[in-house]
């Protein structure tokens, strides 16, 4: 009877973890297909055509070779449909012969290039040995939409070095994320896997792992990812502010004018 008992119970086990399985599959084959296929977000600000990148290093351990990472950046954003990104070589040249300490004048060089917007990547965390690893923060600078909140850009840079933040509204950001991109955690890895079939890795030879074990090649994965997070956060946003410009104009403001009970 024990016996029979045990066996129910590992059949059972097995077919749960059988049924959550293929549930993840289920689940994650959307997002599976947007990696595979290479696909990149739209851009939900008109007003934002022309912008510039530009990537920062606040890391304590190793120096992150901010460099590559602004060229996957670039490659990255000038993907996403309605956005023309600015060289590099002519936004890293206004930093370093102009009076900018990033990322608190960011908003200021975005508007003495003449570009809609200015991105700003932080490095937090980076370590390219073994399995990459990657802290990065992205901000937009620009005048199309309305500033985050200090607490959101204080999550941008956590864990690493201090650097001197905006001040004042207009000086803010619109929006922030951060993240930290571990290629030993088993969801990066999915993620990662993904990645390169899209970019197919098959057919150049080492397969993903490619993307795994040289650094360059792992910042095109990420920036893929954070460009995705940012665009994704912004179409958000712009949905809220829809809703709440749609509630102010209805008769009210939105609001019931059912008369108060006595």
């Amino acid at each position: 009877m024990k016996k029979r008992t045990a066996t129910l119970i590992s059949a059972a086990v097995l077919f749960l973890a059988a049924g959550c399985s293929h549930l993840q599959d289920w689940r994650d084959r959307d997002l599976k297909r947007r990696y595979t296929t290479n696909t990149y977000p739209d851009n939900p600000l008109p007003a934002v055509k022309t912008v510039g990148i530009i990537a920062l290093d606040a890391t304590y351990r190793y120096p992150a070779d901010t460099t590559e990472l602004t060229t996957a950046l670039h490659t990255a954003l000038q993907q996403v449909m309605g956005l023309q990104v600015a060289p590099d070589a002519a936004v890293l040249q206004a930093v370093q012969t102009g009076d900018y300490i990033l990322p608190r004048d960011g908003m200021k060089l975005a508007d003495d290039l003449g570009l809609d917007g200015l991105f700003v990547a932080i490095v937090t965390q980076y370590d390219p040995y073994g399995e990459p690893l990657l802290g990065l923060g992205l901000t937009l600078f620009s005048n199309a939409a309305p500033a985050i909140e200090r607490v959101d850009m204080d999550r941008v840079i956590q864990g690493g070095r201090d650097l001197p933040l905006p001040e004042g509204s207009g000086a803010k950001p619109v929006t922030a994320v951060f993240a930290v991109y571990d290629a030993s955690q088993q969801n990066v890895r999915r993620r990662l896997k993904w990645f390169a079939e899209g970019q197919t890795a098959a057919e150049v030879g080492m397969g993903w792992e490619r993307y795994l074990r040289t650094m360059p090649n792992y910042m095109k994965f990420v920036s893929y990812e954070i460009v995705w997070s940012l665009f994704t956060k912004l179409q958000h946003d712009a949905g809220l502010r829809r809703q709440e410009s749609n509630l102010r104009n209805l008769p009210g403001g939105g609001f019931s004018r059912r008369p108060m009970p006595p």
